[in-house]
């Protein structure tokens, strides 16, 4: 008998990224995440991008991963949670989930754990349900493409629609200021999934029409600065923030004019954030003596902050957290591309006719940084 199972989604952990520590994303999951986990979860999903980069086993976030999910299988073990985890962007994970099945292996536990580097469509009897799983940087041209792969899958399974899609990548929604041939749209899954889509990759979280994209768990870059956690879904999703991610604040000095406005105003920002813990403020600023006496400044009082400088105002409508209010309010949104997603998109498209694949992501991060 058919069942609406209770999934807990999380997304998008990026271990081993260059500036926010492993250990402190994996400390907020078992700060936040663990204590959800329990008897009444019936799933567990990650959407992708487990890793952010190539690891190797001399590295601290190896042994970040490696306790994590230990604990990870152990609770799933315990409570009988199933775990699915399908393939983030290629260059994020590689093949590093393979290292995660091995753990899965090693600890001999019994869990109904797979992860998914191709799409697959699955039958999970014991909840009577239906899961597409589609991961990222799959070998097909366009969207359309896979949308033909998805309908012979549904035909051989002698169904019309899953309970579930549970996927990476990018949806139509959530990108502005380039065309990706891939994206999904919302409406492309009215008719082929019942209930939701659970999307990573994109780092905002957001719930529009049938789509979840859940987000990072935690803060990764400076524009990110909206709300970060994971998704608790059963008859209605349920956001659940995790209170304690990494901070990227931003501080206009362009108006001050001393260098004692300047302190007093960053001190009484960076006295807000946690002593022991890693953050990172930018501050706007054109002057190079204001920007050297804050850099001393900073060094000594504030070892855990790391400061960085940009000269002018950002301007950047891509990341207004008003755009995705409006969205999920409104069916049709028309939405004004702004310059510098146009610059990222320029140099992504040109990338990839020359044959070079990046993360328009970190295209836009650069651009953002050296603006």
């Amino acid at each position: 008998m058919e069942m609406t199972p209770k999934i807990v989604a999380i997304s998008d952990l990026h271990f081993g990224h260059i500036r926010v520590p492993s250990s402190d994303t994996a400390n907020d999951i078992r700060r936040h995440l663990f204590p959800q986990l329990d008897a009444s979860v019936d799933m567990l999903t990650i959407s992708g991008d487990v890793f952010d980069r190539l690891i190797s086993m001399n590295q601290n976030d190896s042994l970040t991963v490696l306790e994590l999910f230990t604990d990870i299988f152990k609770i799933c073990a315990k409570y009988d949670i199933v775990l699915r985890i399908v393939r983030g962007t290629f260059s994020h994970d590689h093949r590093q989930l393979d290292f995660i099945y091995k753990l899965y292996c090693k600890l001999d536990l019994v869990i109904d754990y797979r992860s998914f580097d191709t799409l697959f469509l699955e039958y999970i009897k014991r909840f009577d349900i239906h899961i597409l799983y589609i991961p990222d940087n799959l070998p097909y041209a366009t969207k359309e493409d896979v949308l033909e792969n998805i309908h012979m899958f549904l035909k051989a399974s002698d169904i019309k629609a899953v309970d579930y899609v549970i996927m990476h990548g990018e949806l139509s929604h959530l990108i502005f200021g380039h065309i990706n041939p891939k994206a999904f749209h919302a409406e492309d899954f009215d008719q082929i999934c019942k209930r939701f889509v659970i999307s990573g990759h994109i780092h905002k979280p957001l719930f529009y029409k049938k789509t979840i994209s859940v987000g990072s768990f935690n803060r990764l870059a400076h524009n990110e600065e909206e709300q970060k956690g994971f998704w608790i879904i059963q008859e209605q999703p349920k956001f659940v923030p995790n209170k304690t991610a990494t901070i990227f604040r931003t501080i206009n000095c362009t108006k001050i004019a001393t260098i004692e406005e300047l302190l007093e105003k960053y001190t009484s920002v960076a006295n807000e954030l946690d002593p022991d813990r890693l953050s990172f403020i930018r501050v706007i600023i054109r002057d190079i003596h204001m920007k050297h006496t804050l850099s001393r400044y900073n060094d000594t009082q504030y070892p855990n902050i790391r400061l960085t400088f940009k000269t002018s105002p950002i301007k950047d409508n891509l990341n207004d957290t008003f755009l995705y209010e409006k969205l999920a309010k409104k069916q049709d949104v028309t939405l004004e591309i702004p310059s510098l997603a146009n610059v990222a998109s320029i140099v992504f498209n040109d990338l990839q006719r020359k044959g070079i694949f990046i993360d328009i992501k970190d295209i836009r991060y650069i651009i953002h940084d050296t603006v």
